[in-house]
């Protein structure tokens, strides 16, 4: 959903949609981007020359694709922040104890981004790094909306709402906020096939120094494995105990600097 801030500089956020959308569609051809946002191919073909001779998009045959000063950026903005390199760290350890899949996420203008990823210390192909997930249907999400002040909330919720993934997913404002308020007294969120079919998640947020958030940890697994049992005993502890690791070393890293 595009933002509605009247101060937009327009052609920058036709490029931004426009890189959006072929990365959607893992490529498209001018054709298919002029149609879906009913622009002029010749408006469209100056946009994506600008993009190509700065190195973001490249060109197959007449398919646009995102190019690899992509990668470059969003290898710099892991490692602008010696935390997130150590949250990489944290991530893979706790991933070689559960025989989960483990992650690191970040709020982003709103959707849950997946800034690290791993299942036994181990990168894995199967979930996607750099994945946008709503927040109201993700147990990282909910931890996230947990910590937020209400008004953050219900403007997260009119930009992007609550779509219903599953048939367990959140659609009532009512309930998320109650939920919200169960996180908050427990510590941690779970999400019990709201966001993919089969699949249960547990969440635990990770504040900065300040006592500002900062992102949070998860784990996820098919039902079958995630039992109640296992999230409220083994893995809220090892999420816990992460989180507590993580926060005192994070926090040296503040004081050193």
């Amino acid at each position: 959903m595009p933002p509605t801030d009247t101060n937009l500089v327009q052609a920058t956020q036709t490029s931004l949609r426009l890189i959006e959308e072929i990365q959607r569609r893992d490529g498209a051809t001018m054709a298919e981007l002029a149609d879906e946002f009913d622009l002029a191919r010749s408006t469209i073909f100056s946009h994506l020359n600008t993009l190509k001779q700065n190195g973001y998009v490249t060109k197959r045959g007449e398919i646009y694709h995102l190019d690899f000063k992509f990668l470059f950026l969003g290898e710099y903005t892991k490692r602008r922040n010696e935390a997130y390199e150590l949250a990489e760290q944290y991530v893979k350890e706790m991933a070689g104890k559960c025989d989960e899949y483990v992650d690191f996420c970040v709020e982003q203008n709103g959707r849950i981004l997946t800034v690290h990823l791993a299942i036994n210390g181990i990168q894995n192909p199967q979930f996607t790094v750099a994945e946008y997930f709503h927040m109201t249907n993700t147990a990282q999400g909910k931890a996230i909306l947990a910590h937020l002040p209400r008004e953050r909330v219900e403007e997260i919720i009119d930009q992007w709402g609550m779509p219903r993934r599953t048939e367990n997913s959140i659609t009532s404002e009512r309930r998320l906020f109650d939920e919200l308020e169960t996180i908050r007294e427990g510590g941690y969120a779970v999400s019990y096939q709201e966001c993919i079919e089969g699949m249960r998640a547990v969440a635990v947020p990770i504040l900065e120094p300040d006592g500002s958030l900062f992102g949070t940890f998860g784990i996820s697994g098919p039902k079958y494995k995630m039992t109640d049992e296992m999230i409220e005993t083994e893995l809220v502890e090892l999420l816990q105990d992460g989180k507590s690791e993580f926060e005192a070393e994070s926090k040296e890293l503040y004081t050193a600097v």
